[in-house]
Order: structure tokens, then C-alpha cells, then sequence
């Protein structure tokens, strides 16, 4: 499994989180939390989001590898400019 951290500014356009994801060839984004509106940015592009990473990527990525993370069928917190 390869890893790649991704920094951008995602409080852009609603297409390009799920673009940049996608160039890269990404299927899935582990994050601390996600909100309404990128999870449907994400949903929209068959793109998995998994919650709950803490710490640095090594130790996600060691977590996501022993199922420690939730699979989100909806965002699991409130959105910040609703």
C-alpha cells in the first residue's frame, strides 16, 4: 500500500479536493473529521473517507492497515459555514 500526504487548501472550488485525489490516483482519504459538504465532495467521487487519524502518517496508515478507522456513510460533524 502506498501512502502520499496531501497538503491543499480545500477550502476551494467543490471539485478540486476530489480532483487532486483523483490525479493521484487516491480511492480513499483518512482524516481526523469530516464535514457535510466534503464528504458529499468526496462521496460524489467514489473516494472512501475513514475518520479518527490522529498523530503523524506512518501511524494513520499503521491504523488504517489494522482496521482501527470508520468507514463514513455520512459526515460525522456539523458543517462550519452552514
Amino acid at each position: 500500500m502506498a501512502t502520499r500526504r496531501i497538503s491543499t487548501p480545500f477550502r476551494v472550488p467543490e471539485s478540486r479536493p476530489r480532483r487532486v485525489l483523483q490525479i493521484y490516483g487516491m480511492d480513499s482519504l483518512i482524516n481526523s473529521n469530516v464535514g457535510p459538504k466534503a464528504f458529499s465532495i468526496f462521496k460524489a467521487g467514489d473516494i472512501k473517507v475513514y475518520v479518527g487519524a490522529t498523530g503523524s502518517v506512518k501511524n494513520a496508515t499503521e491504523q488504517f492497515i489494522s482496521r482501527k478507522f470508520e468507514c463514513l456513510s455520512k459526515s460525522n460533524v456539523e458543517g462550519h459555514w452552514m
